[in-house]
C-alpha cells in the first residue's frame, strides 16, 4: 500500500458524493484525518450493530452520500470513517478480514496473547465488563453494543500486559522482543503530524510543559482508554478503565494526563 496513492487505487468503488473528491482522496490523508470525511458520520456509524462479515464495507460504501467539510488535503477534522476506510483497504489488499490481518501481524508478532478484534472472545478470556451510569450510580452492563463496522477504528481490546508490548515496539523503532513490527522509518513517519496539523498517524503530538508527548485516547460502550509515548524519556503510559459516559466530564478523562505530569516532574 502506497501512502500518496489514491484510495480508489484499491477501492474502485470508493465514493463520496464529490466524484471528483473521490478520485483524489489519498491513504496519507485518511491517515492524517485530512480527507474532508466529517466527523458526524463516523460518530453515527459506532451506533450500528452490524456483525456480519460485510460489516465494515457496508459503512465505506455508505459514505458515497457524504459531503466533505474541504477539499482532500485543506483541513484537519477527526473522523472515525477515515480509519474506518483504511481497514477496508487492507481486507481488499490482503484478502483476509480486519480481524484475522490485526491478529496474524500485530498480535502475534507481539506476542499480545489476552488481545482480541472479537467482543465474544474476549468475554470468554475474562473481559472486565464495562458500566455505565444511571441517575449517578455505576451498574456493571456486560451487553452492551459492539460495532464490527467501526473496529478499523478502535475496539480492539487487550490485556494491560499486551497494551505495554504495544507500547514498547511504538517506542523500540518497532521492534519488541527482537521481532520487527514496522521499519525504524515507519514508525518515524507514524509519529510525525504533517505542517499545520498536530495529528500524526494514529497518534496526536502534544506538548506537556517543554516535553513532546504522543497521546490518543478513546472511548466505546462501557470502557475509556488513553495512552501516551513520551520518546526522549523513553517512556509510555496507558490507563484503561472499564466505564464512559459523557457525563464523567474531566474528573475522570483528566487523571491519565495528570499521572504523566507527576511522572515527569511537573
Amino acid at each position: 500500500i502506497k501512502l500518496d496513492a489514491p484510495v480508489q487505487t484499491y477501492l474502485p468503488w470508493f465514493r463520496v458524493a464529490d466524484i471528483k473528491a473521490s478520485e483524489v482522496i489519498t491513504v496519507r490523508q485518511l491517515l492524517n484525518m485530512t480527507s474532508g470525511i466529517p466527523k458526524s458520520i463516523g460518530q453515527e456509524q459506532l451506533a450500528i450493530v452490524d456483525l456480519s462479515d460485510l460489516a465494515i464495507e457496508n459503512n465505506v460504501r455508505a459514505l458515497a452520500k457524504i459531503e466533505l467539510i474541504a477539499p482532500p488535503g485543506e483541513q484537519f477534522e477527526y473522523s472515525n470513517a477515515n480509519y474506518v476506510t483504511l481497514g477496508m483497504i487492507i481486507q481488499a489488499v490482503t484478502g483476509q478480514s480486519y480481524e484475522t490481518y490485526i491478529k496474524e501481524h500485530i498480535f502475534q508478532p507481539l506476542d499480545m496473547q489476552n488481545s482480541f478484534a472479537s467482543k465474544t472472545e474476549a468475554q470468554q478470556d475474562g473481559l472486565a465488563a464495562g458500566y455505565q451510569k444511571w441517575f449517578g450510580i455505576p451498574v456493571a452492563s456486560p451487553d452492551l453494543p459492539f460495532s464490527r463496522g467501526s473496529l478499523p477504528a478502535g475496539q480492539l481490546i487487550l490485556s494491560a500486559e499486551d497494551f505495554g508490548h504495544y507500547l514498547i515496539a511504538q517506542l523500540n523503532k518497532g521492534i519488541y522482543q527482537g521481532v520487527s513490527l514496522l521499519s525504524p522509518a515507519g514508525i518515524a513517519e507514524m509519529h510525525q503530524p504533517p505542517v499545520a496539523t498536530s495529528y500524526a498517524m494514529g497518534w496526536e503530538v502534544q506538548h506537556f510543559q517543554n516535553v513532546q508527548v504522543l497521546a490518543h485516547d478513546g472511548a466505546v460502550p462501557g470502557y475509556t482508554t488513553v495512552m501516551f509515548l513520551v520518546p526522549e524519556k523513553n517512556m509510555a503510559i496507558a490507563m484503561v478503565m472499564n466505564t464512559y459516559s459523557p457525563m464523567l466530564g474531566f474528573r475522570v478523562s483528566r487523571v491519565p494526563g495528570n499521572i504523566l505530569r507527576m511522572l515527569l516532574g511537573q
